[in-house]
């Protein structure tokens, strides 16, 4: 039932073009493999031009573990 139910989400958005170019993870040939790599490519162009360039990377996993673990006081 969900994936009837996301299947239909997705194709309604679809068909009116709802989805931004820069949208990954579900949509079919855009993986979250293929938003490492645009991401990458947009770091390695930055890097080369002499532009700064901040990079957050967040693990939200190892984050909920920690939380779990007490690693934080708690």
């Amino acid at each position: 039932m969900e994936s009837v139910i996301r299947d239909s989400l997705v194709n309604h958005m679809m068909d009116h073009n709802l989805f931004c170019h820069q949208q990954h993870g579900f949509l079919p040939g855009c993986s979250c493999m293929t938003q490492l790599f645009v991401t990458l490519e947009l770091w390695s162009g930055l890097l080369d031009s002499g532009a700064s360039t901040v990079v957050i990377y967040l693990d939200k996993k190892l984050f909920i573990f920690s939380l779990t673990k007490g690693y934080w006081g708690n």
